[in-house]
């Protein structure tokens, strides 16, 4: 599914995009972040976990929210990959691995 993290005053703008998103056939997850800090890396962490797609919408300053954001996922995903390497290796399994935007 999608995932729309809203940071700040965009709130409003995420519905109206739900809205268009659910007409379409695709109801998203649509989370309030409202403050950069203390920022909620649970909360990140699990709408990553859960959906396919993820988006951040922000006032949009250079290096912002979803910089930060994209910081937390991507180490997210390396603990995903190494904790399944980890397991791969240790059961000294033939497999091969496959990584795009969607996860591993």
């Amino acid at each position: 599914g999608v995932a729309i993290l809203s940071l700040g005053p965009r709130l409003a703008e995420c519905l109206k995009a739900a809205d268009m998103l659910a007409a379409r056939g695709l109801p998203p997850t649509v989370a309030d972040a409202r403050f950069a800090k203390p920022f909620d890396t649970e909360l990140v962490e699990n709408l990553a976990r859960n959906h396919a797609v993820l988006i951040t919408i922000e006032e949009g300053s250079e290096g912002g929210f979803g910089s930060f954001f994209f910081s937390i996922y991507s180490t997210f995903l390396q603990r995903a990959y190494d904790q399944v390497m980890h397991d791969v290796v240790l059961q000294k399994l033939p497999v091969r691995f496959a990584i795009d935007r969607a996860g591993l």
